[in-house]
């Protein structure tokens, strides 16, 4: 559009047809456009391999002894899965190129910080209940609270 020329690539197209529609007039357009387009195609390839990326990712809850609590099985490979998609995220974010994909990235930061905060929060937690479970589950502690 930008040229006044549409040029739709298809198995008909050649290149005395490209030269027959004056395209070598425009070859200074056309290559800033083609770098738009494998800019544009590099963010998209991006965010599909992060979300494939995460389609094997299992966080495993154990039972912990025979309390009937389950925990989280420390996952140092899923925080680092994480913390490099939240990165690459943030770089698609400010790149000049994002705006076709700007929802898409917005809404995968999201979904990966909640999971980021989640697993932070549920850690914490977890570190706190197993320190103090030893301590309420002993049968002297047991005796002395009350009922």
């Amino acid at each position: 559009d930008d040229i006044g020329i549409v040029a739709k690539p298809k198995s008909t197209l050649t290149f005395s047809k490209c030269l027959d529609m004056g395209l070598m007039d425009h070859v200074d357009q056309i290559a800033k456009i083609a770098e738009v387009a494998g800019k544009e195609f590099a963010i998209e390839q991006a965010l599909e391999k992060m979300e494939k990326d995460w389609a094997p990712v299992n966080l495993e809850i154990l039972a912990y002894k025979e309390t009937g609590t389950y925990i989280m099985k420390a996952a140092e490979e899923i925080s680092q899965l994480l913390d490099d998609h939240i990165v690459m995220t943030q770089a698609m974010s400010f790149s000049p190129y994002k705006q076709p994909f700007e929802n898409r990235i917005k809404n995968w930061e999201s979904k990966l910080r909640m999971t980021q905060d989640v697993m932070e929060e549920w850690a914490t937690c977890q570190r706190a209940w197993l320190y103090l479970e030893p301590i309420f589950s002993s049968e002297d502690i047991t005796r002395q609270l009350p009922v």
